[in-house]
């Protein structure tokens, strides 16, 4: 008698529970790293704006201090934010500016915040 060989295709459920258990160790640990770097570059972005606008604030300073006519005056952190919607034609409405006052040459520390409550700090200068 001849005997048949029977081919069986397809996966043991083993095999399978087997995948799914690495495929959740796999995310268990990925997952949290990615979050992480979202984080990473959410802060990063606020502190890009920050480095912008104390640049923007110093650039104003130095244009206002050689000739009157020209800059403007800025006598609160918040006003910062509009020498970069004016000047450069970048919004940063997503962005929140500290409300501190500055007193005509002077410096203070202001800070910006971003929708996720990320902070960083910049210095702006205050000119008549």
């Amino acid at each position: 008698m001849r005997q048949v060989m029977k081919l069986e295709a397809g996966f043991t459920l083993i095999e399978i529970v087997s995948v799914i258990v690495i495929l959740g160790f796999l995310a268990i640990i990925v997952v949290p790293r990615l979050m992480s770097v979202t984080d990473e570059a959410s802060q990063a972005m606020v502190e890009s704006v920050a480095v912008t606008l104390g640049a923007a604030s110093a650039r104003n300073y130095s244009v206002r201090i050689e000739v009157n006519a020209r800059g403007d005056a800025i006598s609160n952190c918040d006003q910062i934010g509009e020498l970069l919607v004016a000047g450069w034609g970048v919004r940063y409405a997503d962005f929140t500016i500290s409300d501190t006052p500055i007193a005509a040459l002077d410096t203070v520390e202001c800070t910006v915040t971003d929708p996720q409550l990320n902070s960083a700090q910049f210095t702006g200068h205050g000119i008549d």
